[in-house]
């Protein structure tokens, strides 16, 4: 007997792991781009915390699994059971040239990638253009080794894969040393839903190459865009307070990004839900010293006051306008005038955390009352960005605008 009902050893385990993800029909559960949306249903009747709307057992699981499985895609036949073949759309076409959108990624540059990722069992299928001049594939899992059931990973999704070439780096040994050493596993403890996960460091000696792998994601946005809009006051101060939250947590273990700029800030949209998800991305030559957290801060808060349009300010109430004209002084100071302390990613987020407080109410008292601050700020910027970043695509009937019970 569970707190939500009856349940077999089975169902309680399930339940017991992901009780409360679907409550009442609305679902907090993230699928990867290009899952099967027959399935989506039945995930989420397993996970639902509503008796009455959950499944009564896992044999109504599984016949409800039966009786789908006829009508999932499935590109071509497959030759046994054990099997797993990809849509041959995926597969690359080893004699057409890799196109690329960056001039500066050529032909010799494209042949090296190739021939490092291929033996980890990828294929480059286009160029993306240079992270701090290190070169941006997409790459996919090889066909044969997918069809062989030999492809040395479960995750047979893109990827995205920078391609550092230790030949051009000052200290090769040294920056090797500090992503197996340092780098990497602190990406693996601090690891957030909110971050795009950097799924695999793989060291190529053959071709003198680091590879990163990091999950790919459909239609992205990125945070150039966001100084061309006229964004509300407290979506630019959830926005920035959650990406402070996100570099916060390398900065606590010591680590600092070392490349923030709006073009490493990635916008992942959600269109079912019409939410959107913020992340700190471009993570290639991250640092262990001070002086780097400190350029992390400084950048962030340059970031911040360009997202704090000057007419935004000037329409807010008289009592709290002159409070956001010190707030666009102070963050233009510690971004540009190098004679005054840096602060720390703590005393900037405060900052932010204040600010939002002064303008939504629901913030100000989930923050005294310790609430989910994360997911509240997720549904602000959701409000404010999504219509703005994917202004094309239709409205659902579960917006976060509902979610917030906000007026816009």
């Amino acid at each position: 007997q569970l707190l939500y009902g009856a349940a077999d050893d089975m169902w309680a385990l399930l339940i017991r792991i992901a009780e409360g993800v679907v409550i009442g029909g609305k679902s907090k559960v993230y699928y990867p781009d290009g899952f099967p949306s027959l399935l989506k249903p039945v995930i989420e009747g397993c996970l639902e915390r509503d008796p009455a709307q959950r499944f009564p057992s896992v044999t109504a699981v599984i016949q409800e699994l039966r009786n789908l499985l006829r009508e999932l895609p499935d590109e071509r036949q497959r030759d046994s059971k054990k099997k797993t073949i990809i849509p041959a759309s995926t597969a690359i076409d080893k004699t057409e040239p890799v196109p690329s959108i960056d001039p500066s990624i050529t032909k010799e540059v494209v042949l090296s990638a190739e021939r490092a990722v291929n033996e980890w069992g990828y294929n480059v299928e286009r160029g993306l253009g240079r992270v701090r001049g290190h070169a941006v594939f997409l790459a996919a899992p090889r066909a044969d080794m997918v069809a062989a059931g030999t492809f040395p990973d479960a995750n047979i999704f893109p990827k995205l894969v920078t391609v550092i070439d230790l030949t051009k780096v000052k200290d090769p040994r040294k920056l090797v040393e500090d992503w197996q050493q340092y780098f990497w596993p602190i990406l693996k403890r601090v690891r957030q839903g909110l971050l795009t996960s950097l799924h695999k460091v793989i060291y190529d000696a053959n071709t003198s190459t680091l590879l990163l792998f990091t999950e790919y994601i459909d239609e992205p946005r990125f945070g150039d865009r966001i100084a061309e809009l006229d964004l509300h006051i407290d979506g630019a101060l959830a926005l920035g307070f959650l990406v402070c939250k996100q570099v916060a947590a390398l900065h606590e273990h010591g680590m600092a990004h070392h490349n923030i700029t709006p073009n490493a800030l990635l916008f992942k949209g959600a269109a079912a839900t019409r939410m959107v998800m913020p992340a700190m991305i471009g993570l290639v030559e991250p640092s262990m010293e001070p002086p780097a957290m400190a350029e992390d801060c400084r950048a962030l808060a340059g970031m911040i006051l360009q997202w704090l349009r000057p007419n935004r300010v000037a329409s807010l109430h008289i009592r709290i306008k002159p409070m956001f004209e010190a707030l666009r002084s102070k963050l233009s100071t510690w971004a540009f005038d190098q004679s005054q302390a840096t602060p720390g990613i703590d005393e900037l987020n405060r900052l932010l955390s204040d600010a939002l407080a002064l303008v939504d109410f629901n913030f100000s008292v989930l923050r005294d009352s310790g609430g989910d601050l994360q997911e509240y700020t997720l549904l602000l910027i959701s409000l404010r960005l999504y219509h703005l970043l994917w202004p094309s695509t239709p409205v659902s009937a579960r917006s976060s605008s509902s979610q917030l019970k906000r007026a816009p």
